[in-house]
């Protein structure tokens, strides 16, 4: 069986990382930047988020004078106050479990308020001349129907959804606007975006990928963002998808499954998009075709030559250049995630499971694996970030090509 995080190391899966002690006795000091053509990718940018402003004033009414014999007029209707920056809510105690009933989680997330009609009032003529989002609960209320909760974890929830003009089977995932973490900008847009919605944008974009769930659209709610994603169905997460297997995949079973991973990650560093969470977790099979979809880009940033000096992600993913310097680059960060997923879905069990671990311990594959598959393994599990392989190098492996 898997070694799995302790419940409660996997509630702060996507926490920012506790800066590591530089031992550089344990390890040689390695350069922060790699001569290898692997692009860094970029920490959970430092942004600050956009201020958000307080609710608008009614508009004054003025009385006219009465005169005799005649009724004063009725009032014009004071303008709806539409305060975005007050009316939050606590999410701090969502989990990851899986539930299966919507009605017990519900005061979470309020979802029931995406079902209901909007009751306010037309907006003024001065309200529709603001250059504010359109109201994003009463498109999103035309368009799709929510359905049962799927999943929680720690940015949100998803939920069954269906749109309304074809039928489509949806996912929806509500963030609240306090988990969406900081703004970034895309680039050759210059769109200013949150961050998981802005990665997700550039990652759908034609031509797409079929190995990364794509995003349909996305809502702006006073409180929330609602992005409506693919739905492979039927589908489950990676690791429930290789514990109906047994716990560890066959080699002819890993070779399917990490070619897709790795066409994946490779169509993100081609769009300077840079994951930074690359598990099983985070990894959709369609049981019916055994299709792979990446999913969850909440740990991610945009891609950069330089190196990072601030990590989010699963502690046991993390390379140990890491731990050792406080600071990484972006794509031999992403081979070793790799090269860490490989291990376990091969070997049933994750090589290391702690800091200690990842900086020191000689990696030992499991007996029965192929010259080939261990090479590999070790290939990207080097401790010197420059000598673990670039993504077209893993693709062109004499095991992972061979038929």
């Amino acid at each position: 069986m898997p070694r799995r995080l302790p419940a409660e190391r996997k509630s702060r899966a996507k926490s920012q990382v506790r800066r590591g002690p530089n031992r550089t006795d344990v390890l040689p000091s390695t350069s922060g930047s790699s001569t290898s053509p692997r692009a860094k990718p970029t920490v959970a940018p430092s942004t600050s988020q956009p201020t958000q402003h307080g609710p608008m004033r009614p508009e004054r009414m003025c009385r006219q004078p009465q005169t005799p014999g005649n009724m004063p007029p009725p009032p014009p209707p004071a303008a709806v106050p539409t305060d975005k920056s007050k009316r939050k809510r606590d999410y701090s105690n969502v989990g990851t479990a899986q539930e299966t009933s919507t009605s017990e989680n519900l005061g979470e997330v309020d979802p029931s308020v995406l079902k209901r009609t909007c009751a306010e009032p037309r907006a003024t003529k001065r309200l529709r001349k603001t250059n504010k989002p359109p109201n994003g609960q009463a498109s999103f209320n035309l368009k799709y129907t929510m359905g049962d909760l799927l999943g929680k974890g720690g940015c949100g929830c998803v939920f069954e959804g269906t749109r309304h003009s074809d039928g489509l089977q949806v996912a929806i995932k509500i963030i609240p606007k306090e988990n969406a973490g900081c703004y970034i900008t895309v680039p050759d847009t210059g769109e200013y975006l949150p961050l998981e919605v802005a990665l997700m944008t550039i990652v759908s974009r034609p031509p797409e990928c079929p190995n990364i769930l794509k995003l349909v659209e996305w809502f702006v709610l006073p409180t929330a963002f609602i992005l409506i994603l693919e739905r492979p169905m039927p589908c489950m997460d990676l690791y429930n998808y290789c514990e109906t297997l047994g716990g560890q995949l066959t080699e002819s079973q890993g070779k399917h499954i990490i070619r897709q991973v790795v066409l994946a990650v490779k169509h993100c560093r081609d769009r300077s998009v840079l994951h930074r969470d690359i598990k099983q977790d985070n990894f959709l099979v369609n049981t019916d075709d055994v299709m792979v979809k990446l999913i969850d880009f909440g740990c991610g940033d945009l891609l950069k030559e330089g190196p990072y000096d601030s990590f989010a992600g699963t502690e046991e993913f993390i390379p140990p250049e890491w731990w050792l310097h406080n600071s990484y680059q972006g794509r031999p960060a992403t081979i070793w995630s790799l090269g860490v997923l490989l291990y376990v879905l091969l070997c049933g069990e994750l090589p290391f499971v702690d800091d200690g671990e990842i900086v020191s311990k000689r990696l030992r594959c499991r007996r029965g694996l192929s010259s080939e598959c261990r090479n590999l393994i070790h290939w990207c599990l080097r401790k010197d970030p420059s000598k673990r392989p670039v993504l077209e190098e893993i693709l062109q492996h004499k095991w992972l090509s061979a038929d």
